[in-house]
């Protein structure tokens, strides 16, 4: 090979060598461009995962982070109807809560639009008053039956919440029945009261109860407690507290 062939071959090696360190050079800077310009915006480069997520969950059960890379169920589950429960995994409305529910703001809204910022009470209310009433009716020496009264009083009308009777009889004597009449929209209604034995060292026999309910009597219209008896004889009698409150009537 002659001198002018060695220097070609020279020049061409010299040639690739640098287009190969040029295009080198040019890759790294590229990339470091690229890096550069995503952490400017604000992006972390992907890197591998090295965390495992364990625990698991029940069908139903919304989850939740329990520990660490640790999931596991919720309080709160939603079944294939779209019921929603907290506290309980069988909803029976659109959210069912087993438990107190509390509200710090704003109130309860209701269906018609009115809303709820304070619970009810006969405090709160100025049209409605405190109404207790004791009656007492004693039985005929030979009567199977007696009965106590009262008026509701005019534009007025009695919510009974509570009702205490006591009954006194002879010894080994029980009773029949014992109820508590009231007048609503024109019609009588009679609710009946089933008094327990009171075990006590007398002769007489006593029985009571004390009954929470809810019965309402219009204005004007009688309460009538009544008791009856299947043996006409000797003395009685029957006491009632009646209590709840008063409302106007609209």
């Amino acid at each position: 090979m002659n001198s002018k062939s060695k220097l070609a071959v020279s020049w061409v090696l010299w040639t690739v060598l640098l287009l190969a360190s040029y295009a080198v050079t040019a890759h790294a800077q590229t990339r470091a461009s690229d890096n550069k310009h995503g952490a400017q915006q604000g992006g972390d480069l992907p890197t591998a995962a090295t965390t495992t997520v364990t625990g698991g969950g029940t069908a139903g059960q919304v989850a939740k982070w329990t520990g660490a890379a640790v999931l596991g169920d919720s309080s709160i589950s939603e079944d294939k109807n779209g019921k929603v429960g907290i506290g309980t995994t069988v909803p029976t409305s659109k959210l069912t809560v087993a438990g107190a529910i509390e509200t710090t703001v704003g109130g309860v809204k209701f269906p018609d639009g009115t809303v709820q910022t304070t619970a009810f009470s006969v405090a709160s209310s100025p049209a409605l008053q405190l109404f207790a009433k004791e009656l007492n009716a004693p039985f005929p020496a030979n009567g199977t039956s007696t009965s106590a009264t009262f008026t509701v009083p005019a534009a007025k009308r009695l919510v009974i919440e509570t009702v205490s009777v006591l009954i006194t009889l002879p010894s080994g004597q029980n009773y029949d029945s014992v109820s508590i009449a009231t007048s609503v929209g024109g019609e009588v209604v009679n609710y009946s009261l089933f008094p327990g034995l009171i075990p006590q060292s007398g002769s007489a026999m006593l029985y009571g109860i004390t009954q929470p309910l809810k019965i309402y009597a219009d204005p004007g219209t009688q309460v009538v407690a009544a008791i009856i008896r299947p043996i006409a004889s000797g003395v009685g009698s029957l006491d009632v507290v009646i209590s709840g409150y008063l409302v106007d009537a609209q």
